[in-house]
C-alpha cells in the first residue's frame, strides 16, 4: 500500500483562500437577502471638468500667440500581400500614422481671459506685461476656468488662459483640400 504525505501549505495560502471565501460568503449573503452591494467609498470625485492643455504663449501686445505640439494623422499607401486559398496577390491599402507637428494660434489679446493660481481673473492690462516673452501657460479646454484640482499641481504663478470660442467660417467654394498620400513597400 502507497503512502500518502502531507505537506503543509503555506500560512499567506491559507490566509488568502480565506479571505477569498469570506468574500464569496458576504457576496452570496447579500444577493440572496437583496441588498444591493455598496460601494467601498461615496466620495465625489477629484475632478469634475476636464484637464487644461500646457501651452507656450507670448503677446505682442495686440495678440496672444500660443505654441503647441499637435498631433496629425498622415495616409499611408502601403502595399501588402494577401493570400486567399492558394492564391497570393498584392493589395494597396491606406495606413494613418501619427505625426507631431509645431502649431502657433493667434488671438486678440483683448478677447483672452486670464486667471492665476488662486482663481482670480487678473486685470488684462497686466497681460502684455506677463507674456513679453514666451513662457508656460495653460488654456482652458471647455472655455471656463480651470477646475481647482489641476491648480494643485502648477506653479503659482501660471497663466490659467480662457480663449474666445472660435468663430464661425465660410464654406469653401473649392470643397475639400484633396491628401495626396505617400507611398511605401510593405510585406504581411
Amino acid at each position: 500500500m502507497a503512502t500518502v504525505t502531507q505537506r503543509e501549505l503555506p500560512q499567506w495560502l491559507l490566509a488568502a483562500v480565506a479571505a477569498v471565501a469570506a468574500i464569496v460568503a458576504l457576496l452570496i449573503t447579500a444577493r440572496v437577502v437583496g441588498c444591493p452591494p455598496t460601494p467601498l467609498r461615496e466620495e465625489q470625485p477629484l475632478v469634475s471638468a476636464p484637464a487644461p492643455r500646457l501651452s507656450a504663449g507670448h503677446s505682442d501686445g495686440e495678440n496672444l500667440f500660443l505654441v503647441d505640439i499637435v498631433t496629425v494623422f498622415v495616409p499611408f499607401q502601403v502595399k501588402v500581400m494577401v493570400k486567399n486559398g492558394d492564391t497570393i496577390r498584392e493589395r494597396v491599402v491606406t495606413e494613418y500614422r501619427p505625426v507631431f507637428k509645431m502649431r502657433t494660434s493667434r488671438y486678440a489679446l483683448r478677447e483672452v481671459k486670464a486667471y492665476g493660481t488662486d482663481g482670480r481673473l487678473i486685470d488684462a492690462r497686466n497681460l502684455p506685461e506677463r507674456l513679453a516673452k514666451q513662457i508656460p501657460v495653460l488654456v482652458s479646454a471647455d472655455g471656463r476656468p480651470a477646475d481647482p484640482l489641476y491648480l494643485q499641481a502648477i506653479k503659482d504663478n501660471t497663466l490659467i488662459l480662457v480663449l474666445p470660442p472660435p468663430k464661425a467660417s465660410e464654406p469653401s467654394k473649392k470643397g475639400p483640400e484633396k491628401i495626396s498620400a505617400p507611398r511605401e513597400e510593405k510585406t504581411a
